[in-house]
């Protein structure tokens, strides 16, 4: 058999078992895939045709499917789709939104609560539902908006007009946190748990209402409030309690100085006092900032509170209870006193005294309530005097450094007041830096304060004045002070002169002017001396040394028709040299004032009494 008779043999047998030839087999393959091409191509082209037409019919227009809080825009142009939500945004605005707080309803409409839509910046959300990040999800976009809608919600904002209305709300909500406390119901100790406060939660509030208004929640809603816990606990309120019980368990005993004293319960039960206090022996807690619940009310977990409660005695009550043995325990204090012996001072150390100090009673019986024999000591307070040995060496008060001495006639009335007024001036201290006032020490001579009527002048003329001749003693301190070089701030002559002062160099004194003033103008204190004899006055300034006064005799300087001017000159040195001169100038009138009744008998007759007298000035002394 031939070759190519084989070949035919075998290509029958191959058919006669279902196998085709080669060449044939290729054919139908190529045949099937140009179906499948034909099919895919007809499917693109006709979906192509539909976005195309899509694209064409919706240019420009919302997509179909596409809407804004349950209101359709399918299809609508940018005019179209605003006036839409105009018109929703003014109803949905309108609408009220209920929130309930333990039985009590709260309510305010979207557009109270600040709701302001922004009706353009929706549209353009709306207009842009489908547009996708690539041109495949911008097709996926827009045939599925065919089949399940696209919910867009609001673009919105909220203002000011929700704080305005939860601050509304607030008045009827809101309140501070109760701090822990006890109660005492005559001997019975009643303990009283914190309570916490309450504060509406804005921002949760806020977030309610746009979801509501955003129909993803309905009906009335919870009003969301977050509770502030108080600072105390319950714990701190039974450990207060605790110690409250111990006070009131018995009679207490305590020795106060030499005496022994009993606090009885019924005492003490109406003196317990409570306060909330700092916790200091350890930080404040942290606590975690987190999200509130979506309603209902929420609180810090596990806030163990950073303060106590201290129970403490009423330190005024505790006083008044040791008040009658005052006069037992006590001790005054005494203050450094300067002795003046001579030219120099000697200081005699102060002392402290001794008091019952209600603060120190009160803490110390708190102690004693917890001892189990409830007895103890209660310690009195050292009073400081109000000058202290080491205050008074450090004022340089150690000798005279200025003294003068006027004299006058013996046992007159004048002498009584003159005296009168050295007495209430020996002793005073004068401070650096401080101006001492002759009228601010004396005040108004009156008959009540022992002053008697003496002569003194008035307008010219010798009249009978309580406290007259006091001048005696201000002219001796004018001249003290000129000698110590002290600043004279304010000062008068009399008007005549009189040969018992020094011509130039004299005061007097009225109430409540002239006065005589001058100033410590030294780092030292000083202190005034007064001593008298029946016929004399002696004036001392004690402090520092600094300076050496000197003081040129009186010259007149000129004379008018009525009297003479005067200059005396004061001038101080330290270390030897002139540092300044002062110059005291004064004008005296011609002869000597007159008498009452010599003023009577030169006064020419008036026809009448003048309708409206002037008020006279006060007499010099």
């Amino acid at each position: 058999m031939s070759i190519k008779s084989r070949n035919r043999l075998e290509v029958g047998r191959a058919r006669a078992n279902g196998f085709q030839p080669a060449s044939r087999t290729g054919r139908h393959r190529r045949r099937g895939r140009n179906r499948v091409l034909k099919i895919v191509l007809g499917t693109v082209v006709v979906v192509g045709g539909l976005v195309a037409t899509d694209y064409l019919l919706y240019r420009g227009r919302v997509h179909p499917g596409v809407q804004v809080a349950g209101v359709s825009l399918s299809g609508m142009s940018a005019d179209e789709a605003a006036a839409a939500l105009e018109a929703a945004a003014a109803e949905r605005a309108a609408e009220p939104i209920s929130f309930t707080y333990e039985g009590e309803r709260f309510e305010a409409t979207a557009a109270e609560l600040g709701w302001t839509p922004d009706v353009e910046a929706t549209v353009a959300l709306a207009l842009e539902a489908t547009s996708g990040s690539s041109p495949v999800s911008d097709l996926w976009n827009r045939v599925r908006a065919w089949v399940r809608p696209i919910s867009l919600p609001w673009v919105a904002t909220f203002g000011d007009g929700a704080d305005t209305v939860i601050a509304g709300w607030a008045q009827e909500v809101e309140r501070d946190p109760e701090e822990g406390t006890i109660e005492i119901d005559l001997l019975t100790v009643v303990p009283i748990d914190p309570v916490p406060g309450v504060e509406i939660d804005g921002a949760r509030v806020v977030e309610l209402a746009s979801q509501q208004i955003r129909d993803q929640v309905a009906g009335e809603l919870e009003l969301p409030v977050i509770l502030i816990p108080a600072e105390t606990t319950a714990q701190d309120v039974a450990e207060a309690a605790d110690t409250a019980r111990l006070v009131l368990d018995g009679p207490i005993s305590a020795r106060v100085g030499r005496v022994d004293v009993q606090f009885l319960p019924a005492e003490l039960a109406p003196l317990i006092r409570d306060e909330v206090v700092p916790e200091l022996d350890e930080l404040p807690p942290v606590t975690a900032t987190g999200t509130p619940e979506p309603t209902g009310t929420s609180i810090p977990e596990d806030d163990p509170g950073d303060a106590r409660i201290e129970v403490t005695l009423d330190p005024a009550g505790i006083e008044a209870l040791l008040a009658p043995y005052r006069d037992e325990v006590e001790v005054e204090p005494r203050s450094a006193e300067f002795l003046v012996q001579g030219d120099v001072v000697k200081i005699k150390p102060s002392k402290p005294g001794l008091r019952i100090d209600g603060e120190i009673a009160a803490r110390r019986l708190m102690g004693i309530s917890a001892k189990p024999e409830r007895e103890g000591k209660i310690p009195l307070a050292k009073e400081n005097p109000k000058l202290s040995t080491e205050q008074a060496r450090a004022l340089g008060v150690r000798h005279v450094v200025s003294s003068f001495t006027t004299y006058h006639s013996c046992c007159e009335p004048r002498v009584t007041n003159i005296h009168l007024g050295a007495d209430r001036l020996d002793g005073t201290i004068v401070m650096p830096g401080e101006q001492f006032s002759l009228n601010g020490l004396l005040g108004e001579r009156t008959i009540a304060k022992g002053y008697v009527p003496a002569p003194g002048i008035l307008n010219g003329i010798l009249i009978s004045t309580p406290g007259g001749g006091i001048s005696q003693l201000t002219t001796t301190v004018f001249n003290a002070a000129f000698f110590g070089g002290y600043p004279i701030d304010q000062w008068k002559a009399h008007s005549f002169y009189f040969s018992r002062y020094p011509m130039g160099r004299e005061a007097t004194l009225s109430w409540p002017a002239p006065d005589l003033k001058f100033t410590n103008d030294t780092e030292y204190a000083f202190l005034i001396k007064a001593s008298y004899t029946s016929a004399s006055i002696t004036v001392k300034i004690y402090s520092t040394k600094i300076r050496e006064v000197l003081a040129t005799d009186p010259v007149i300087t000129s004379r008018t028709e009525n009297g003479f001017w005067t200059l005396v000159q004061r001038i101080i040195k330290v270390n030897g040299e002139t540092v300044r001169t002062d110059r005291f100038t004064t004008f005296y009138k011609n002869g000597v004032p007159l008498t009452e009744q010599e003023a009577k008998e030169q006064a020419s007759p008036s026809p009448s009494p003048s309708p409206s007298p002037s008020p006279s000035p006060t007499p010099t002394g």
